[in-house]
């Protein structure tokens, strides 16, 4: 059990000096959105890992139990959206490359409302 400890704790500091290392030589924004190296497939299927984990999974599996065929629908959705979203993911990327933008909600935020408009996290900071 002691051993099992001492390997985690090896791991984590390796983790830690070569996250340190990559921020000495870049600075936090390249960090952030991996120098916009990322090419489309591996973009695409970082946002499938990030919306579709565990929680995801053993839910639809409860509803596939639960309501039975109807269930595979919402799979069905998913793989339709995500191939939409392979469609446009590169025209995401290079939008958020022109403007600094580092994620998907804020994409839809700068791309969807104008500088008049109050957005939604101007919105919940000032309640």
């Amino acid at each position: 059990m002691n051993w099992l400890i001492i390997w985690i704790v090896i791991y984590l500091a390796v983790i830690v000096v070569l996250a340190l290392r990559h921020l000495r030589t870049s600075d936090f924004e390249q960090y952030l959105v991996n120098n916009r190296n990322t090419k489309t497939l591996p973009l695409v299927f970082t946002m499938l890992a990030t919306l579709v984990g565990g929680g995801t999974s053993i839910g639809l599996m409860a509803m596939g139990y639960e309501s039975g065929f109807a269930a595979v629908g919402i799979g069905i959705a998913y793989v339709i959206g995500f191939m939409i979203m392979t469609r446009f993911a590169g025209k995401i990327r290079a939008y958020g490359a022109k403007h600094n933008i580092y994620s998907f909600p804020h994409f839809l935020n700068h791309k969807y409302t104008s500088a008049d408009e109050v957005s939604l996290r101007e919105f919940f900071l000032r309640r």
